[in-house]
Protein backbone atom coordinates (compact mmCIF):
# COMPACT_ATOMS: atom_id res chain seq x y z
CA UNK A 1 0.00 0.00 0.00
CA UNK A 2 1.43 3.22 -0.83
CA UNK A 3 2.06 6.18 1.73
CA UNK A 4 -0.23 8.84 1.24
CA UNK A 5 1.36 12.42 1.53
CA UNK A 6 -1.13 14.92 3.13
CA UNK A 7 -2.30 17.86 1.52
CA UNK A 8 -0.48 21.51 2.72
CA UNK A 9 -3.49 22.18 4.90
CA UNK A 10 -3.91 18.66 6.22
CA UNK A 11 0.11 19.35 7.39
CA UNK A 12 -0.24 22.97 8.98
CA UNK A 13 -3.75 21.39 10.44
CA UNK A 14 -1.65 18.09 12.20
CA UNK A 15 1.38 20.84 12.90
CA UNK A 16 -1.13 23.07 14.77
CA UNK A 17 -2.00 20.56 16.56
CA UNK A 18 0.93 19.34 17.91
CA UNK A 19 1.90 22.63 19.20
CA UNK A 20 -1.38 22.85 20.95
CA UNK A 21 -0.89 19.83 22.78
CA UNK A 22 3.07 21.27 23.63
CA UNK A 23 1.47 23.86 24.93
CA UNK A 24 -1.79 22.77 26.78
CA UNK A 25 -0.69 22.56 30.94
CA UNK A 26 -0.93 19.33 32.54
CA UNK A 27 -4.04 18.59 34.27
CA UNK A 28 -3.72 20.26 38.15
CA UNK A 29 -6.08 17.76 40.16
CA UNK A 30 -6.12 19.63 43.01
CA UNK A 31 -9.70 21.38 43.90
CA UNK A 32 -8.87 24.68 45.89
CA UNK A 33 -5.95 27.46 45.24
CA UNK A 34 -3.05 26.67 47.38
CA UNK A 35 -1.61 29.79 50.03
CA UNK A 36 1.65 29.71 51.71
CA UNK A 37 0.72 32.91 53.57
CA UNK A 38 0.09 33.14 56.64
CA UNK A 39 1.53 29.67 57.45
CA UNK A 40 -0.70 27.46 59.56
CA UNK A 41 0.46 25.56 63.01
CA UNK A 42 -0.03 22.16 62.97
CA UNK A 43 0.12 20.02 66.44
CA UNK A 44 0.43 15.85 65.25
CA UNK A 45 0.44 14.41 68.79
CA UNK A 46 2.82 16.22 71.01
CA UNK A 47 4.63 18.24 67.75
CA UNK A 48 4.16 21.03 66.27
CA UNK A 49 4.70 22.07 62.80
CA UNK A 50 4.04 24.88 60.27
CA UNK A 51 2.71 24.83 56.58
CA UNK A 52 4.74 24.97 53.47
CA UNK A 53 1.58 25.53 52.16
CA UNK A 54 -2.25 25.12 52.24
CA UNK A 55 -5.66 25.00 50.73
CA UNK A 56 -9.13 24.31 51.73
CA UNK A 57 -8.87 20.51 51.13
CA UNK A 58 -5.38 19.88 52.74
CA UNK A 59 -2.05 20.87 53.90
CA UNK A 60 1.53 20.10 53.15
CA UNK A 61 3.47 20.36 56.46
CA UNK A 62 7.43 20.99 56.74
CA UNK A 63 10.27 19.81 59.00
CA UNK A 64 8.53 16.52 59.73
CA UNK A 65 10.07 13.55 61.13
CA UNK A 66 9.62 9.73 59.49
CA UNK A 67 7.26 7.85 61.94
CA UNK A 68 6.15 5.61 59.15
CA UNK A 69 3.48 7.67 57.83
CA UNK A 70 1.36 5.37 55.77
CA UNK A 71 -0.78 6.55 52.46
CA UNK A 72 -4.08 6.66 53.56
CA UNK A 73 -4.02 6.55 57.34
CA UNK A 74 -6.20 8.64 59.13
CA UNK A 75 -4.77 10.83 61.77
CA UNK A 76 -5.56 13.09 64.42
CA UNK A 77 -4.47 17.25 64.13
CA UNK A 78 -4.87 20.63 65.67
CA UNK A 79 -4.35 23.35 62.89
CA UNK A 80 -4.83 27.05 63.14
CA UNK A 81 -3.32 30.02 62.99
CA UNK A 82 -0.03 30.67 65.27
CA UNK A 83 -1.95 32.81 67.62
CA UNK A 84 -4.78 31.92 66.80
CA UNK A 85 -7.44 29.17 67.66
CA UNK A 86 -5.83 25.19 67.27
CA UNK A 87 -9.17 23.82 65.64
CA UNK A 88 -9.62 19.81 65.92
CA UNK A 89 -9.96 17.61 62.81
CA UNK A 90 -9.05 14.39 61.45
CA UNK A 91 -7.10 14.30 58.30
CA UNK A 92 -5.60 11.37 55.97
CA UNK A 93 -2.20 11.21 54.79
CA UNK A 94 -1.18 11.67 51.03
CA UNK A 95 1.53 11.23 50.99
CA UNK A 96 5.43 11.62 52.79
CA UNK A 97 8.27 12.57 51.41
CA UNK A 98 11.26 11.45 53.49
CA UNK A 99 14.36 13.74 51.51
CA UNK A 100 12.14 16.62 51.93
CA UNK A 101 10.36 15.73 55.14
CA UNK A 102 7.40 16.80 54.02
CA UNK A 103 4.24 15.18 55.19
CA UNK A 104 1.10 15.86 52.65
CA UNK A 105 -2.38 15.69 54.34
CA UNK A 106 -6.07 15.86 53.09
CA UNK A 107 -9.05 17.07 54.73
CA UNK A 108 -11.96 14.39 54.71
CA UNK A 109 -14.83 16.34 53.80
CA UNK A 110 -15.30 19.87 53.11
CA UNK A 111 -16.64 21.26 56.48
CA UNK A 112 -13.20 20.75 57.64
CA UNK A 113 -10.88 22.67 60.06
CA UNK A 114 -9.33 24.25 57.22
CA UNK A 115 -12.61 25.66 56.50
CA UNK A 116 -12.48 27.20 59.52
CA UNK A 117 -8.93 28.42 59.60
CA UNK A 118 -10.05 30.39 56.20
CA UNK A 119 -13.02 31.83 57.97
CA UNK A 120 -10.11 32.99 60.81
CA UNK A 121 -8.00 34.33 58.00
CA UNK A 122 -10.71 36.59 56.52
CA UNK A 123 -12.21 37.62 60.16
CA UNK A 124 -8.38 38.94 61.18
CA UNK A 125 -7.88 40.37 57.81
CA UNK A 126 -5.10 38.24 56.67
CA UNK A 127 -4.19 38.29 52.89
CA UNK A 128 -3.94 34.74 51.63
CA UNK A 129 -1.20 34.44 49.36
Amino acid sequence: MPLKIPSSGAKDDIERAATLVETVPSRDLRSFERWRQPPLMVAIGERSFSTADWSLGGAMIAEVENRGWKCGQTIDVKIGLPKGELRGDQMVIVRYSPEQRRLAIRSRSVASALMQVKRDCDAAGLELL
